[in-house]
């Protein structure tokens, strides 16, 4: 499936430009694409979507646009409750985090470097990266949905 990718990005796009809208609609990327996002340093596209990801980055790049992309540090945060303190992800702790020899004030930028790590690693190494969506989808964690959203609208 991942093969008509290319070609409908590249159908919107055209239809889009035709019809003078070019700059004004955007569409954002999840975070799924990422193979390694922990530690950041070592940020990865996924393996088996390579070929199909370089294409699709290439088109991207070469029309000048940003990468829109989710990130969502609460899930990267569940998945790895032993590394990475809660603090970090509510925007809450006093302290940066260092991870891989870097520092981090909060999980969110540790993602979002792990993004642009993937990126040089492939063709797109000088696209620029816009965080379109962002926040803490859990129902049952509504307290730290809140805390996450206030904190995020003030980056």
């Amino acid at each position: 499936m991942f093969h008509i990718v290319l070609p409908a990005l590249q159908y919107v796009h055209n239809t889009i430009s035709t019809a003078g809208l070019g700059s004004q609609i955007k569409d954002g990327t999840g975070m799924g694409v990422l193979g390694t996002d922990f530690p950041p340093t070592d940020g990865a596209l996924r393996p088996e979507l390579g070929d199909y990801l370089n294409r699709n980055i290439g088109f991207i790049v070469n029309n000048g646009t940003p990468l829109l992309v989710n990130i969502y540090s609460y899930f990267l945060y569940m998945n790895n409750k032993a590394q990475i303190n809660l603090k970090d992800v509510l925007f809450t702790s006093a302290n940066a985090v260092v991870v891989g020899g870097v520092w981090y004030q909060n999980l969110f930028y540790a993602i979002l470097d792990a993004m642009y790590v993937a990126l040089e690693k492939s063709v797109g190494s000088s696209m620029e990266i816009v965080v379109s969506e962002s926040g803490c989808l859990l129902l049952e964690e509504t307290q730290h949905r809140l805390i996450i959203l206030e904190r995020i609208t003030r980056i």
